[in-house]
């Protein structure tokens, strides 16, 4: 129904991540008055994102449901699976030795969202 060029999607997808790492070093209070936005804008663009990639291997069209559930699918596990991994290993950590490894992944991820946003609209 929607698609929009990988030129606009990608970098769209790059400033998300970095705007939602950046959520990170905000208090629950904060992040509360626009989670919900937020959480919409970041799943359309990945969705468009992972639409428009999907739609590159031109699957048949007999097989597409299959193929965005098995995707989804994919995704959604794989991201399940990091965040019991990162989850576990904060429980392992002291209060404050969790607040500093929160805020500076924060600021790495929020570093790497910018630089691949920069990346891709210089390309």
């Amino acid at each position: 129904w929607l698609q929009l060029s990988a030129r606009i999607v990608e970098p769209l997808i790059a400033l998300s991540i970095a705007v939602v790492a950046l959520g990170g070093l905000l208090t629950r209070a904060e992040q509360t008055r626009w989670r919900v936005g937020l959480c919409f804008g970041f799943g359309l663009f990945h969705g468009l994102g992972f639409a428009g990639a999907l739609l590159a291997l031109h699957p048949a069209r007999s097989a597409l449901l299959r193929a965005l559930f098995g995707f989804n699918l994919g995704v959604e596990v794989a991201q399940g699976l990091i965040a019991l991994c990162t989850l576990g290993l904060l429980q392992l950590l002291s209060r404050k030795q969790r607040t500093d490894v929160v805020r500076s992944g924060s600021l790495g991820i929020a570093a790497a969202g910018l630089y691949l946003f920069l990346a891709r609209l210089l390309t």
